[in-house]
């Protein structure tokens, strides 16, 4: 017989979580471990980090994101695609816009706990 892999070392979590008592956990499966035919899949790459997720939905995507320069960067292709206006700014206005915007979600960039999960 073939060992499964399916047992992960939990000390990264337990640190994580005696370290940071207060924080909430968020568990994030990738596209690889989702399988429709199974109520539940095994993953085989189990990780966890201290980091912000934000907590809300965005008009341009369905992604949950755990990182802000990625977020300042979908957020600022967004605003270019969905409001021709903002072509006609300079980079200054259009900088001051996008800050503004950024603003606007920061409320809902929550500390965590992240377990990420996936097979690959």
């Amino acid at each position: 017989m073939n060992k499964a892999n399916l047992i992960k070392d939990s000390t990264e979590l337990r640190k994580a979580i005696a370290e940071n008592p207060e924080l909430p956990i968020v568990v994030m499966v990738g596209r690889e471990a989702v399988c429709d035919d199974y109520g539940y899949t095994y993953c085989e790459v189990v990780r966890c980090a201290v980091g912000e997720i934000l907590d809300c939905d965005v008009p341009w995507s369905e992604e949950v994101y755990s990182d802000k320069d990625d977020f300042e960067e979908d957020l600022a292709d967004y605003l270019c695609v969905s409001d021709k206006c903002y072509a006609q700014m300079s980079d200054e206005e259009f900088e001051k816009i996008l800050e503004k915007k950024k603003a606007e979600y920061e409320p809902y960039w929550s500390k965590a706990i992240i377990v990420t999960a996936d097979n690959y």
